[in-house]
């Protein structure tokens, strides 16, 4: 999965007609509640990194939150703080 680059004016939130997606501190904030679906997301962001959930009918911006990790059925994914340099 790409992650959000945090792009200094972001396309994906330039393309939300109802404003569900801003600029945060780390990356992009998704509204899901105020999000309507709209697929031109997807297409917005120039390094891919916005996924559509079938399921839900609503984007999916990995923002390196760890949520993902504490929702794995199989423990494989870990959510870390490493200090800068020891990352091997």
């Amino acid at each position: 999965m790409v992650a959000c680059r945090a792009c200094e004016e972001p396309p994906c939130a330039d393309a939300c007609p109802v404003g569900a997606i801003e600029k945060a501190e780390v990356g992009v904030r998704v509204d899901l509640q105020r999000c309507i679906g709209y697929r031109m997301y997807v297409a917005a962001c120039p390094i891919g990194a916005v996924f559509w959930d079938e399921e839900r009918e609503k984007p999916v911006i990995c923002v390196h939150c760890g949520l993902c990790a504490s929702f794995c059925p199989h423990g494989v994914l870990a959510y870390e703080k490493v200090s800068r340099g020891s990352v091997a």
